[in-house]
């Protein structure tokens, strides 16, 4: 008998594209703001999404990460501090989507908006 195990050799690919979502000023620290999904034809380790966000200007991405963070195995996105309109009225991400082995694909996405209080 012969058993051929799969290879990492498909990409994953992002779920439901553009990503873009608002976010009241008011929500609390901690609140999931976002979560984004992907699936990969591949099977075993090769087949988990790895999840990571950076600011798409990187002269921001200081800000975004006191922020934001993002859940790197499920892909939601949460609050790390209080928003505030006056000061930033949106952000926008490039998020990206690896296989727990190797390939990555990126996607400019989300851009979050605010909404007033």
């Amino acid at each position: 008998m012969l058993f051929v195990s799969d290879i990492n050799d498909n990409a994953p690919v992002f779920v439901g594209l553009p990503y873009r979502t608002t976010v009241r000023e008011n929500a609390p620290v901690g609140s999931s703001v976002y979560t984004v999904s992907a699936t990969d034809p591949d099977t075993g380790l090769g087949s988990r999404p790895v999840f990571s966000i950076k600011a798409n200007i990187p002269a921001n991405q200081a800000d975004y990460e006191a922020t934001f963070t993002m859940n790197a195995t499920f892909g939601y996105i949460t609050l790390r501090k209080k928003l505030d309109y006056e000061t930033r009225s949106f952000y926008h991400f490039r998020v990206s989507v690896k296989s727990l082995y190797i390939r990555s694909v990126s996607e400019d996405a989300p851009v979050v908006r605010f909404t007033e209080r």
